[in-house]
């Protein structure tokens, strides 16, 4: 694959990805009814916010991350929109409810499986200064 297809697909992901976590920004400032899942998807925005800055800065990261443009993130606004139609419908039924309780406790999930994918951009790094620092103290405490 030549470098310029490469940048094209590059920027084509990033822009997917981009587009979907405005899509839930949107969705975001439409909420007013639950605030503990209002909280729950702020708190999803700042991962992914994090997230899009470092594969933007180290596109060597998008490649874990490819799949979330395509799918993911485009479900993930889907259920957030129809979570907040749901709840602006003010439908009793016990299967609404149920359904409303069901997408509260996936974000949940979703914003930890986030925060570990963000977390594991750093894994290589954190490994490297680890050895750093017990080489480093290992030839202080031999002098």
């Amino acid at each position: 694959m030549k470098k310029t297809e490469r940048l094209n697909q590059e920027i084509d992901e990033l822009s997917k990805i981009k587009k979907s976590i405005n899509e839930i920004k949107r969705n975001y400032q439409i909420m007013n009814n639950n605030l503990e899942m209002k909280k729950d998807v702020r708190k999803m925005i700042d991962i992914l916010d994090k997230i899009y800055i470092e594969i933007f800065d180290n596109t060597h990261n998008l490649q874990l991350f490819q799949m979330y443009g395509d799918f993911y993130l485009p479900t993930i606004s889907k259920l957030i929109s129809r979570y907040n139609n749901l709840i602006n419908k003010k439908i009793k039924s016990t299967d609404v409810q149920n359904l409303l309780s069901n997408i509260e406790n996936s974000i949940k999930k979703i914003n930890v499986h986030f925060q570990n994918k963000y977390n594991s951009f750093f894994e290589d790094e954190i490994i490297d200064l680890d050895a750093d620092i017990k080489v480093l103290l290992n030839e202080l405490n031999n002098k």
